[in-house]
């Protein structure tokens, strides 16, 4: 399919919101088709703060719940053109797989923990997501559900369900949306430039910097420590820094 339509990668969309929403990653990095065809892989799992690792416990909840479920392991491939904000260089297509869904929304979830305070902001990086929503499938609606979490993150109810857009998150934050996807970009370029000798496995880090490295695996020694790294991967960080990080501030409202 990638060769069909003249394609320069194929890219997990869980590599893709990575990319977008978090300060540091490692995603693996392969080489096909002789050089021509470059695939960038789901990101290798990292401790994560608190408000993630629940947001994704329940969102994992309500779509089994509403039957979003994955159908079996099928994947969906979306065509995407992309262009670099550099107007003289050429544009190019990566083919994006995520997983095949049974309805016709797009749902993300957001923590509230004192609704009675107001609506939390969300971050310009969670609204990229919605970005990237409406490119790979822009006919579905996007449902964002306002999710109560009660004392000790024992029990949660729905408090508000809101349709938002593209228009939503550019009105909110436009500069930053701008920096977040600019980011994503440079990353993607890197990925599809033929002038990065690209031959077997490598794995693409970013730690929280802005620096990007490349790391090459060879016959006597692994990219990477898979026995090590998956024991620390299910971390979840609660540190005095990464509870803060969690905070939210409140929407302001005309009362």
């Amino acid at each position: 399919l990638a060769k069909k339509y003249c394609c320069s990668a194929v890219v997990s969309v869980e590599a893709l919101e990575e990319i977008l929403t978090q300060t540091s990653w490692k995603i693996p990095l392969w080489n096909s088709d002789f050089g021509l065809l470059r695939l960038l892989d789901h990101p290798m799992p990292q401790p994560t703060l608190p408000r993630k690792c629940l947001t994704q416990g329940i969102q994992y909840t309500l779509q089994s719940g509403n039957s979003i479920q994955n159908s079996g392991h099928k994947r969906m491939y979306t065509l995407l053109q992309m262009q670099s904000e550099d107007s003289s260089s050429k544009p190019y297509r990566i083919l994006v797989q995520s997983p095949a869904r049974s309805t016709m929304t797009h749902q993300h979830v957001n923590l509230e923990y004192f609704p009675e305070r107001g609506l939390e902001e969300l971050t310009p990086q969670e609204q990229s997501l919605w970005i990237l929503d409406s490119l790979l499938a822009p006919h579905f609606p996007i449902e964002l559900l306002r999710v109560h979490v009660k004392e000790n993150n024992t029990e949660w109810n729905i408090e508000v369900c809101e349709t938002v857009s593209v228009s939503h998150a550019l009105a909110s934050s436009n500069e930053m949306l701008r920096r977040t996807w600019n980011r994503l970009l440079i990353v993607l370029n890197a990925v599809v430039d033929k002038r990065l000798p690209i031959h077997g496995d490598y794995l693409l880090v970013k730690e929280s910097t802005d620096t990007m490295s490349l790391h090459c695996a060879d016959e006597n020694e692994p990219v990477i420590n898979l026995e090590n790294h998956f024991q620390t991967a299910d971390v979840v960080k609660t540190s005095l820094a990464d509870l803060l990080e969690c905070a939210r501030p409140w929407k302001w409202t005309s009362s």
